[in-house]
């Protein structure tokens, strides 16, 4: 019976036991589905709650989603809306601390860059302007190319205004503006890169300088101006200015910079400029010196004070001698308001007075062709077509366009008939060209005839020869070639495709005959500017048909300021100008135009000046100077037809 009562305790025992453990499994099986499904369901109600834009609602279930699943897979998204929904509400605090979530819960999200700058603008809502500017400033190095850098710039903008952070303002906005494409964003931060300017101390311009590009720089140079005007610093304003103009001056700020150089000429006496001339005005020389006197004086005669600067020349009268020109300079240097000097005409006075000129620091125009004298220093300079450019576009034209490559050369035993020589020989040389001849005659010479039989070898030929250079040149197939000779008749041998004479155009009109006359025939001649004159024409042109030769100044290119030119020199001086009065009517013309680009040039400045101009554009075409002095411009070739100087065609 005990063992009977023992089975059947232990069997109820049991079977409590197996009810005990099922009852829990179910428990624990169950609970975290119920859990689950119910969190889903508050998540999907909440969104269809925001959907309808029951803003209230939506809140409550996704706070209630969030306490009952806070590591939920869609935990970002109901953080999210919370925020949002706060934020429409007009709770903006609520709203940060649901961004702050996401950003301290999700730092490697996709999505981060967009919840900062939603943070950003949350705490420009709040005002809380320290804030915006340490996030604002790192938000920018982390996500440099986001498309919300417009909005930030603005953001920005806000908070340092409030701060009164005006460089550290100025630095950050500079960055964006540039990055910033929608026209109206980009409007109202210049308007504030403007206010920061407007206000600023010259200190702090000076700091915002660095940072500052384009229209923004030229506005912080005009600005720095103006207030250096007001301290009455008018040699800093001045140079404010001068850069300002480098730069190039917006339209917008042209009235402002107008009225800058208007103070600064009311104070340092500017436009007024006076220009010293060293010419040969008495002596045997002084007709040229004259011509150029009246070229100047033509260039300033219809520029009055309302048309441009006011200039003034003042000659020295060098006589033609070495002495009176360095003398010039120093009687001129002591002349009120001197910019420069213009001369000396002759050569021989280049160097003393250049030389003079460097030591005073007066920049000078050499208007000669003395050689080297460009080397004296920065403060020396030549409007004049020197020789090498003359023989260097003689030799271009000749070479390159004709295919000449062997040359003879004539020349006059005198300094330039040499120097000439010299130069022509090794400009070919260097080209690729070969000088078969190099002959030189007296200064005083009047027949040439043994000069060019000299030249083609007819001094010394013979029948002999003849045969020698025939059988050389395999011309005895045709043995007319050597019978036609009469007894004793020489016989040119022309190696050669063309003849460099460079001489005065008296000489050249005798040499010239002495070619057809010798049986020289298809050999053309060349020359120099010596060349450009009438009396060549009138005593040499039947045999100088296609000469070529180079010129600075040709008044019958025809072009409207060229011609006009001529018809004010005809009308005041009642004569056709010549090289000399075109050569002082545009390097006159050319000053003007510097002092017009440069209102506040100096002494000291124009120089620099005088290399940086690339638009002169006057009666001898488009010009300017190098870095070492001398003028650059394209010589014009010129040839003979009939009895006039024709343009060459290219």
């Amino acid at each position: 019976m005990s063992n009977r009562r023992a089975i059947v305790m232990f069997t109820i025992a049991m079977a409590l036991l197996f009810m005990s453990c099922g009852v829990r499994e179910e428990v624990i099986k169950k609970e975290p589905i119920e859990k689950r499904l119910d969190a889903q369901r508050l998540f999907f109600t909440a969104k269809e709650r925001l959907k309808r834009r029951n803003l209230s609602e939506a809140l409550y279930y996704f706070k209630r989603y969030l306490d009952t699943n806070p590591k939920g897979k869609t935990l970002f998204e109901a953080l999210y809306h919370i925020s949002e929904i706060y934020r429409e509400e007009g709770r903006p605090t609520e709203s940060l601390k649901y961004l702050l979530r996401i950003e301290s819960t999700f730092p490697y999200s996709s999505e981060i860059a967009e919840i900062q700058f939603k943070i950003l603008e949350t705490l420009d809502l709040l005002k809380r302007y320290d804030e915006i500017i340490w996030r604002g400033e790192r938000w920018m190095e982390d996500h440099p190319d986001d498309p919300h850098l417009e909005d930030l710039a603005l953001i920005l903008s806000r908070a340092y205004r409030e701060r009164e952070n005006r460089i550290d303002a100025f630095r950050d906005i500079m960055k964006l503006i540039e990055r910033v494409e929608d026209r109206y964003k980009r409007l109202k931060l210049s308007a504030y890169l403007d206010s920061l300017i407007e206000t600023g101390s010259l200190e702090e311009l000076s700091t915002m300088e660095v940072y500052a590009k384009g229209d923004i720089l030229t506005h912080i140079i005009i600005r720095k101006a103006e207030l250096l005007l007001a301290e009455k610093d008018y040699k800093k304003a001045r140079k404010m200015a001068l850069i300002a103009q480098q730069s190039g001056i917006p339209e917008r700020w042209k009235k402002r910079f107008e009225s800058i150089i208007n103070a600064l000429k009311e104070n340092m006496r500017f436009g007024s400029y006076t220009i010293g001339c060293l010419l040969p005005l008495s002596g045997k020389l002084s007709v040229y010196g004259r011509e150029v006197l009246q070229g100047m004086e033509l260039a300033l005669e219809p520029f009055s004070k309302d048309r441009g600067p006011d200039i003034r020349l003042v000659i020295y009268d060098t006589e033609g001698e070495p002495e009176k020109a360095s003398d010039g300079v120093k009687t001129l240097s002591k002349e009120r308001d001197l910019l420069l000097i213009i001369g000396p005409l002759l050569s021989k006075n280049a160097i003393p007075a250049s030389k003079e000129a460097q030591r005073l620091g007066i920049p000078i125009i050499n208007i000669n062709q003395k050689d080297g004298v460009t080397d004296i220093g920065d403060k020396v300079f030549r409007n004049f077509l020197t020789p090498s450019l003359e023989i260097s576009s003689l030799l271009k034209r000749c070479m390159f366009e004709y295919g000449f490559r062997r040359f003879a050369i004539l020349y006059p035993q005198n300094g330039y008939g040499t120097y000439m020589m010299r130069i022509f020989q090794d400009m070919a040389t260097q080209m690729g060209g070969l000088i078969k001849a190099t002959i030189s005659y007296d200064v005083n010479e009047t027949d040439f005839t043994r000069i060019i039989k000299e030249l083609v070898g007819l001094d010394t030929i013979n029948d002999s020869w003849v045969k020698e250079m025939a059988l050389r040149f395999k011309a005895l197939e045709e043995e007319d070639t050597i019978f036609f000779l009469k007894e004793n008749e020489p016989y040119p041998y022309v190696d050669f495709e063309a003849v460099f004479i460079p001489d005065i155009p008296r000489r050249v009109a005798m040499i010239a005959p002495q070619f057809p006359y010798n049986n020289i025939k298809d050999v053309v001649l060349l020359g120099t500017s010596l060349w450009q004159d009438e009396e060549l024409l009138k005593i040499g042109a039947e045999y100088l048909q296609g000469a070529i030769f180079p010129v600075g100044f040709f008044p019958e290119k025809g072009e409207e300021k060229v011609m006009d030119f001529l018809k004010r020199y005809a009308e005041n001086f009642n004569d056709r100008p010549g090289i000399l009065a075109s050569i002082g009517y545009d390097t006159i013309s050319f000053i003007r135009h510097v002092i017009e680009k440069n209102p506040l040039i100096n002494r000291e400045d124009i120089s620099e000046a005088f290399i940086k101009v690339d638009d002169y554009d006057g009666i001898y075409g488009r010009w300017k100077f190098n870095a070492d002095g001398e003028v650059i411009r394209t010589p014009i070739i010129l040839t003979i037809q009939g009895k006039s100087f024709v343009p060459l065609r290219d």
